[in-house]
């Protein structure tokens, strides 16, 4: 019976560690394409969403690329916005991707805020080790136990000089984390990238890299910050 029962609480652990969100996330946002989700975003203002690189650069040059707000669920009721330009990063580099994924989709109109649906600020001074997060994305077909619904998971910040011990390559550009309730790294993630980090209603990090049991790589927000507002402000 004692076996039993530990083996359940084991078990409990690994995957609720990766759970369904239950309360609106206003910031969220779910890219696509007419072929469906491909990645997700954080809504940073009425016009732009923040999201990864490496995903966008995989799609067909005439896709047709849209941002759905306002939606727990992938099948879910929400509002669609075309996505009228996409800037990356000036050193984002498709062969190797990791160190610089970051870009920013323009709408072609703006967003209709509400209750449901927000903007997120970005961080006033840049993410500490230890820092407590929340990440929210949806699982993907690579996952063991695909669902509809928005998922989120907390999960801690450690130093970039822990992180480069177990993967090797990062930079000051990348922000790592991971599960204190995981044996190691963050074990059950969802794989869907572009997912908002956050620290006390702040956006400090874009989901970037999931590497099974390793620590988590997000775009650091705080350092693309310059970027971000220049690019913001050079497009209106």
């Amino acid at each position: 019976m004692y076996s039993i029962v530990v083996i359940g609480v084991f078990l409990l652990n690994v995957f609720a560690s990766a759970k369904d969100v239950t309360t609106p996330v206003p910031y969220h946002a779910s890219v696509r394409t007419d072929e469906g989700h491909i990645c997700s975003g954080a809504i940073i203002s009425e016009k732009w969403i923040a999201t990864v690189a490496h995903i966008l650069t995989k799609q067909d040059k005439d896709a047709n690329i849209q941002v759905v707000v306002g939606t727990n669920q992938l099948n879910g009721p929400g509002d669609s916005y075309s996505v009228s330009k996409i800037f990356y990063y000036p050193k984002y580099n498709s062969s190797f991707i990791v160190k610089f994924d970051m870009a920013l989709l323009k709408l072609d109109k703006a967003i209709k805020f509400g209750s449901q649906v927000k903007a997120i600020d970005l961080p006033k001074s840049d993410t500490k080790e230890g820092a407590n997060m929340v990440v929210t994305g949806f699982k993907t077909a690579r996952d063991k136990f695909v669902t509809n619904n928005l998922q989120e998971k907390y999960v801690t910040s450690i130093s970039n000089k822990k992180c480069k011990r177990y993967l090797g390559f990062i930079n000051e550009f990348n922000l790592c984390s991971e599960d204190k309730s995981e044996s190691v790294g963050d074990a059950e993630y969802f794989h869907g990238t572009g997912g908002p980090l956050v620290e006390n209603n702040k956006l400090v990090g874009i989901l970037s890299q999931f590497f099974g049991t390793l620590p988590a790589l997000h775009n650091r927000v705080y350092k693309y910050k310059g970027w971000i507002k220049k690019t913001m402000s050079k497009n209106k």
